[in-house]
């Protein structure tokens, strides 16, 4: 890729990557400590009509949490874009779109867009998993 005044290409990556994971530990904070998982999370997702709302109320709230946390230092980010991509397809195509609207969506496409980028491209810049050898290839 083109550098644009001097930038590598992969500071984009990161900005992304930090983006989401501050997005994604407030969330997964909120769950777990403000809405309560077993009982708010949980309840929520049972009026989505998620099978197991319990397992995937404490499931999505560790995701977000402790993914957030990994994808802010950098750490195991592509397979945490996998799991993304799974938790946003999810959220964006069977509750959202079905149960409220896309404008209430938009922000899961999003994120499903940089889960995606994520698991392809990698990490980006000063990130764990660069140290590690993952070039983003």
């Amino acid at each position: 890729m083109q550098r644009i005044w001097g930038i590598h290409p992969e500071w984009g990556i990161t900005v992304v990557r930090l983006a989401m994971a501050l997005i994604l530990i407030v969330a997964g904070y909120q769950k777990w400590f403000q809405f309560g998982v077993w009982t708010g999370v949980t309840k929520l997702f049972t009026g989505y009509g998620l099978p197991m709302p319990a397992v995937f109320a404490v499931t999505a709230a560790t995701l977000e949490l402790v993914g957030g946390i990994a994808l802010l230092i950098g750490l195991f980010t592509r397979w945490f874009g996998l799991l993304y991509i799974c938790e946003f397809l999810i959220t964006f195509f069977y509750v959202k779109l079905r149960l409220v609207s896309f404008i209430d969506g938009r922000i899961d496409l999003m994120m499903l867009a940089g889960a995606i980028l994520l698991f392809l491209a990698g990490s980006g810049k000063a990130a764990i998993d660069e140290a590690m050898g993952d070039k983003g290839a």
